[in-house]
């Protein structure tokens, strides 16, 4: 598969090389975080911000983008499509170039990815939809990231996925929903979804092992995950059943546990949160997990020391989360980007995810 230039062209305008720095001022600024935003005017970008929170540069998008990766290897940023899309925008921050690339057209991006530990290969979370399965599309990033293979992802609607700590493996949230791009954001097989975590393989694709949610536990699609650095895998779900009911959203997976843990916090809190969880980050270095809970105006701080809840920061819509400092980066739909305390507004409708360069 190559990288369609001719269509990141026709949408452009300006062709590969359209990057450009948003304000002057700050030219001299390293690149700290890459998200993605709705204008005012209602167009969709790619926006590079600076350690504190100044936009650098802008990348038109052709539609709403959602996660992203980095390889640092390679100064290489990828920015994802919301599912059904099916673009992935590659941005070389050493050339200061762009293209666009596409997965087969019976495939779809799910809006994340992630790298290889040597930045050799990339992983894209995609929907084999005529097939009703779940796939882990392989890119060459050394060969203008041509489509070179696909793993089983293990379940049905892989999401969100990362490394394990020693780079060998990529572990996969399934989100366990069932979608096809003739029914855009329909869910087509809720009484019967099977949500699991995934570690396969990082260069065979073997699955190594599955963690299924217990029945009771059967709604709740597992979509966004982060590792701490010392083995263990903190996950967020979105429950797809009753508002009133009491079920867990937090999870995490240790590194030889049999199964996956919830994560404890208060029923009202749980409530306030409306059974969804929108992204998940962790700061190594502050040894703190973020949870945000868009609908319900939240983020969670859990203390990964004392395993218990540190903080909860209330905020209308807020849900990109990333690490900033001992802190997080956190940004909302109203265009407000939160650091400790400082607090600005943007004319953007900010999307679901902050990356971290």
């Amino acid at each position: 598969m190559e990288i369609n230039r001719r269509d990141f062209i026709s949408f452009t305008g300006a062709g590969v090389a359209s990057l450009f720095l948003e304000n002057p001022a700050y030219a001299a600024d390293k690149p700290a975080f890459i998200t993605t935003a709705k204008t005012q005017a209602g167009h969709f970008e790619a926006i590079l911000l600076s350690q504190e929170g100044h936009i650098l540069k802008r990348h038109k998008l052709p539609g709403r983008g959602h996660g992203g990766t980095y390889d640092p290897v390679r100064n290489t940023n990828v920015v994802f499509a919301r599912r059904p899309d099916r673009y992935a925008l590659i941005l070389d921050g050493n050339a200061g170039t762009a293209a666009l690339i596409h997965p087969p057209e019976d495939r779809h991006f799910f809006g994340h990815g992630v790298f290889s530990a040597d930045g050799s290969l990339l992983y894209a979370t995609e929907n084999a939809f005529e097939e009703e399965k779940g796939v882990i599309g392989v890119y060459d990033a050394a060969n203008d990231f041509n489509r070179v293979g696909e793993f089983d992802s293990g379940g049905i609607g892989p999401h969100d996925l990362c490394l394990s700590k020693d780079g060998q493996h990529l572990v996969i949230a399934n989100g366990g929903i069932l979608t096809h791009p003739e029914y855009p954001r329909q869910k087509l097989n809720l009484p019967d979804m099977k949500p699991c975590v995934t570690i396969l393989h990082a260069k065979s694709g073997k699955i190594s092992k599955r963690f299924i949610l217990p029945r009771e536990h059967y709604q709740i699609s597992l979509r966004h995950l982060a590792g701490d650095g010392d083995g263990t895998i903190w996950i967020g779900g979105q429950y797809q059943g009753a508002l009133t009911a009491k079920v867990p959203l937090l999870f995490k997976l240790d590194n030889h546990a049999d199964a996956l843990a919830p994560v404890s916090l208060k029923d009202s809190l749980l409530a306030e949160a409306r059974q969804y969880i929108g992204s998940v980050s962790v700061n190594k270095s502050a040894a703190l997990a973020a949870f945000s809970a868009p609908r319900g105006g939240l983020v969670f701080i859990w203390n990964l020391k004392t395993n218990r809840l540190h903080q909860v920061i209330r905020e209308p819509d807020a849900c990109g989360l990333a690490p900033h400092a001992d802190d997080f980066l956190i940004s909302s739909g109203f265009g407000h980007i939160l650091s400790g305390k400082t607090r600005q507004t943007l004319p953007y409708h900010w999307d679901n995810h902050i990356l971290a360069l």
